[in-house]
């Protein structure tokens, strides 16, 4: 997580612009777990062990503490996540079942950059050369 770009004020510009009562909470990771950062652990079958799993060990059991505890604290009846992470998707799909959570997980489409590059505040770390070898004809 270092190296992930923190783009909060740009986002927060974003949103602006669309609504001026949105309302945003950007607690840092003390503010959420105080000095007891620990990733719980979730029967997630076999979609943690597939694709990015394979090469990303334990890291979609983090994904699903984080938003557990979204979900449970903030109870919303609709969560919105990026179809573009499909396999984390699902993870949290079949999170929300199995833990009975009453939210319904909603897959939002994939945003194109001009090139066919899905958007993403990653992309920002990529450099030109490798971007222009990752775009996808759809």
């Amino acid at each position: 997580m270092i190296n992930y770009p923190k783009t909060l004020a740009e986002d927060l510009k974003a949103i602006s612009s669309i609504d001026s009562e949105i309302y945003i909470y950007a607690p840092n990771a003390n503010d959420i777990y105080g000095e007891n950062t620990r990733t719980e652990t979730f029967d997630l079958g076999s979609l943690e062990l597939v694709m990015e799993g394979d090469k990303r060990k334990s890291h979609f059991q983090g994904v699903a503490t984080i938003v557990k505890f979204f979900l449970e604290t903030f109870k919303p009846t609709k969560a919105y996540f990026g179809q573009k992470d499909y396999q984390q998707l699902q993870i949290i799909s079949h999170l929300t079942e199995k833990l009975s959570l009453n939210t319904k997980i909603i897959g939002c489409p994939v945003v194109r950059e001009v090139d066919g590059l899905a958007m993403s505040s990653r992309n920002k770390n990529s450099n030109p050369s490798g971007k222009k070898n990752c775009p996808i004809d759809f």
